[in-house]
């Protein structure tokens, strides 16, 4: 999965597609997040958050947002995960995304209640 998301990756540069750079982007970041590879997966997700917010792909920033949220909430850092999940509950609400905004303000709810 990791080679194909690579590979994608390196066509989607080389003909300038954004979204589809965007999307290996967090298809790898994913993977490295399977692998317990956390320093890579965040470092794919930060990557492909700026470029769905450079492209205005609202539906992928959400997604994306909420990766991130889960990932740093796993590890820990929920100071780290608290904004992320309150910025895909908020876009994925504005976009009527249901499932998903209640699944970000869930993790929303759980982080306040944690003090964060």
């Amino acid at each position: 999965m990791a080679q194909l998301s690579r590979d994608v990756l390196a066509i989607a540069r080389e003909i300038g597609d954004r979204h589809g750079e965007g999307r290996a982007l967090n298809n790898l970041g994913n993977a490295h997040n399977d692998l317990s590879d956390t320093g890579r997966a965040i470092g794919c997700y930060e990557q492909a958050l700026a470029i769905f917010r450079e492209i205005s792909a609202l539906d992928n920033v959400a997604a994306t947002c909420l990766n991130m949220a889960r990932l740093y909430d796993q590890q820990g850092i929920p100071a780290q995960a608290l904004p992320l999940a309150r910025e895909a509950a908020y876009v994925s609400s504005q976009l009527g995304q249901v499932t998903r905004a209640d699944q970000a303000q869930q993790l929303v709810a759980r982080l306040e209640r944690q003090g964060c």
